[in-house]
């Protein structure tokens, strides 16, 4: 055999080792490439099943902000709606014609403790009127020299003792003894 012969054997031995080499490289190639594209694919599930958790918890975060700040929001206006009704409550007793809040006086009057002594202090826009109730009902109190600020009644004074019958006050203590009832009665369906 010819050198040349030598050659050109090594050479084809070599070039079917260098394919075999290739082949065997390019399956373990598309072997780790195999691996890699579902290792690949497990974890962008994973990550896409995280993302829609913390979306999801996100959301129900929000929907509860929300509802809290509707039934907040409409709590409110109820209140709004209670208070305004206290409010016409008070304008109306204080705009009784003359005969009516002189009845409405004297019931007052007639409710005080049976003191000896005591003094009146009528509302400012009103003190006619609370001079008569006290002169008919023949009580021993006094009017008292000054006023105070407030749409009717008065406020009874007598050593330490001091009873608050102003309209304002009257509504008042009616909106703490009343205010759930006329929220069932304004808002029930």
């Amino acid at each position: 055999m010819s050198a040349t012969d030598i050659i050109n054997s090594i050479n084809k031995k070599t070039d079917k080792e260098i394919e075999g080499l290739n082949e065997e490289n390019e399956k373990e190639l598309k072997k780790l490439e195999k691996g890699y594209t579902e290792k690949l694919e497990k974890k962008k599930e994973q990550l896409l099943k995280e993302v829609k958790q913390k979306a999801d918890k996100k959301i129900s975060q929000i929907n509860f902000q929300l509802k809290f700040l509707l039934t907040n929001r409409l709590l409110k206006n109820k209140k709004a709606v209670i208070d305004q009704a206290y409010r016409e409550s008070l304008n109306k007793l204080s705009s009784l014609d003359s005969d009516q809040y002189q009845k409405l006086l004297a019931n007052l009057l007639k409710t005080l403790p049976k003191l000896k002594t005591g003094t009146i202090a009528p509302a400012k826009e009103n003190q006619d009127a609370v001079k008569t109730a006290l002169s008919k009902s023949n009580s021993p109190y006094e009017l008292a020299s000054k006023t105070v600020d407030a749409k009717g009644g008065f406020v009874f004074e007598s050593g330490g003792l001091t009873i608050d019958n102003t309209l304002e006050s009257l509504i008042s203590s009616l909106k703490e003894q009343t205010e759930t009832q006329v929220a069932q009665i304004l808002f029930s369906n």
